[in-house]
């Protein structure tokens, strides 16, 4: 789903979320999560060291899975 023109991802997460039934403080605090979790170092050298994570990551890129938008 991509959003209107003029309304930015975070926001269109967000109204996703409360489309979905989270209360807007909820969908705020999940999308900070979601855009900050990979800023962290240690965060993303877990990642890097995940072989099931690598594995997603494969099938993602051949198109066996799609990245849902929010």
């Amino acid at each position: 789903m991509n959003p209107p023109v003029g309304i930015s991802d975070e926001q269109a997460q967000v109204d996703i979320l409360i489309k979905d039934g989270f209360v807007w403080d909820e969908a705020i605090r999940l999308v900070y999560f979601r855009d900050h979790l990979y800023s962290n170092g240690e965060m993303r050298q877990r990642v890097a060291n995940d072989h099931r994570m690598q594995f997603m990551r494969w099938l993602y890129e051949q198109g066996e899975l799609q990245e849902e938008k929010m």
